[in-house]
């Protein structure tokens, strides 16, 4: 048809869009039950119509549209007009609430999401009825999020049919080509500079024929036809299906990428989760907890998924920014069989380049004997929170190795133990002794004014009173986290290549994360002290009490 000449082919397409009616919806219906409506050679306009209509729509969505096409030209004549026409579908985004009547809402301004323009003959069902015939187009569309920030966003489509421009072109191709030499123009368009004073002397030339003559394109009324417009009959409210956020934790020589995925309560079954997947460029994203099986949730559960980002640079100076892009593949089931996919990407920039570095001991200057004594008594300051749950090791090379393990959750009240297992990687048998230090953590000090003997003449009996209430600098005590049941622990002497265990036995007697303290070691051979400040991360359950 593309040979077929210009006014002939809009006067084709006039016939099919007289008295034409084109309609765009967003059904409810399943997407089977759609099909086999549209595999009936029996279905009318009727069916199609009286399908049940979307309340709203969720962000990200893969949108199922469907386009009908009503007209009165026969089957025939629609078959051969279709290679040359095209349609185009369109979501705009707008900050309206619909009314309750269900009509169109006033937009204060429209917003692009998405829009796809393909050829007629694809994907299209033909139903021939008695006086006309029936076109229906059933296809997908993905609702990005608008770059606009919407209060209450909603979302409209509008479709329409055309011809398409391929089809007009050989008739109205336009050549791009360069200007005729020899021609009786200048020969050097920049000829009138040669008369600034700026310029004498300069050789400047362009030469004409060098110029791209750029001409609008021809507009003839044979090629000119009025396309096809249909809009759908009401905005859908835009709703999120699930709701996202992620947090960055340091840890030595990598960084933790926590997302927190929170279905909506938009949701009207459940959610299902198919695929998260995390890319890291210049490095590389790791699950923690192994590859994400399907998982099903419930409106207003949270997911958390945590992930290791490693760069691919051994060194780096400076911040390190990588681009670190998410994907999230999921269904929403509106009841126990249908359910609309998602597709929701996004990316941010993260920071590797700050990480911890891995604790580093070394040994304090040689104490005396009285200060191993005098160590449950000073307090230390209090120790940061430890990264690792199962175990913290000291090391260094060719020296000892101190491995702290500890049970992930206890009760209130309940007694539990901390694991300690000591390796001698020294050339020399040696002895230590354990101590657990009280943390500053849990204590609290406030001053009061030291009271001042006032015995003048006429004084207040209050402020007699306040005088004798005041004391000097008190100390208030707040309860440990921990009860320690541990005397000053002996170990050695303890030979080359071996191994020594030990058990420090706690009682947990709050709550939440249980600040056990610092172990500080001492070398009894050399009066040298390490203070191991990252111990395990013990959670404390409420329970019922027992022991004491």
């Amino acid at each position: 048809m593309a040979s077929e000449g210009g006014a002939s082919l809009k006067r084709r397409f006039d016939i099919l869009s007289k008295d034409a009616v084109l309609d765009v919806s967003l059904p409810k219906t399943s997407e089977s039950e759609i099909d086999a409506i549209l595999n009936d050679s029996s279905a009318s306009i009727a069916e199609l119509a009286g399908l049940p209509s979307r309340r709203n729509v969720f962000l990200d969505e893969n949108a199922t549209v469907l386009l009908v096409l009503k007209t009165h030209v026969d089957e025939n004549h629609v078959r051969d007009l279709l290679p040359d026409l095209e349609v185009g579908v369109a979501a705009y985004a707008t900050d309206a609430v619909p009314q309750a009547s269900g009509t169109t809402a006033s937009a204060s301004g429209k917003y692009d999401v998405t829009s796809k323009t393909f050829n007629a003959e694809t994907g299209v069902k033909i139903s021939a009825g008695k006086d006309f015939t029936l076109l229906v187009w059933k296809l997908k569309l993905h609702l990005s999020r608008p770059r606009a920030r919407l209060q209450r966003p909603a979302v409209y489509f509008a479709a329409n049919i055309t011809v398409s421009s391929s089809s007009f072109e050989p008739a109205r191709q336009v050549k791009q080509r360069y200007l005729q030499s020899y021609e009786s123009i200048p020969g050097n368009v920049l000829a009138p500079l040669k008369f600034d004073p700026s310029l004498v002397g300069s050789n400047i030339q362009l030469s004409e024929d060098r110029i791209t003559k750029i001409a609008p394109t021809e507009s003839r009324a044979e090629y000119t036809v009025k396309p096809l417009r249909a809009t759908a009959t009401r905005a859908f409210p835009a709703v999120p299906a699930l709701f996202t956020k992620v947090r960055y934790s340091s840890l030595p020589g990598s960084t933790i990428a926590s997302l927190y995925i929170e279905t909506s309560h938009a949701i009207e079954d459940h959610l299902s989760l198919k695929n998260v997947e995390l890319k890291l460029s210049g490095g590389f994203a790791t699950r923690i907890d192994g590859s994400l099986q399907t998982e099903n949730t419930s409106p207003g559960d949270e997911t958390v998924l945590t992930y290791k980002l490693q760069s691919n640079s051994i060194q780096s100076t400076g911040q390190d920014l990588q681009l670190l892009k998410f994907a999230i593949t999921a269904a929403a089931y509106v009841d126990a069989e249908n359910s609309i996919d998602l597709e929701i990407g996004w990316q941010s920039q993260v920071d590797l380049s700050q990480t911890h570095s891995k604790p580093l001991y070394r040994w304090s200057r040689p104490l005396s004997i009285s200060s191993i004594h005098q160590a449950r008594l000073t307090a230390q300051n209090a120790r940061p929170p430890s990264f690792e749950d199962s175990h913290k090791a000291i090391s260094q090379p060719k020296g000892l190795v101190f491995t702290f393990t500890g049970p992930e959750t206890v009760h209130q009240h309940d007694d539990f133990q901390l694991h300690v297992q000591c390796v001698n990687r020294s050339h020399r048998a040696r002895r230590f002794a354990l101590v657990v230090v009280p943390s500053q953590k849990s204590r609290t000090q406030f001053s009061v004014s030291q009271r001042q003997s006032n015995e003048e003449d006429g004084k207040q009996t209050a402020d007699f009173i306040t005088g004798l209430l005041k004391t000097s600098s008190v100390e208030l005590q707040k309860p440990p986290d921990v009860l320690d049941y541990n005397p000053d622990v002996r170990i050695g002497p303890l030979p080359p290549s071996a191994s020594y265990d030990l058990r420090l036995r706690f009682r947990a007697l709050t709550t939440g994360v249980l600040d056990l303290g610092i172990v500080r070691i001492v070398d009894l051979d050399t009066r040298q002290t390490i203070d191991v400040k990252e111990l395990p991360d013990v959670i404390s359950c409420k329970g019922d009490a027992g022991g004491l």
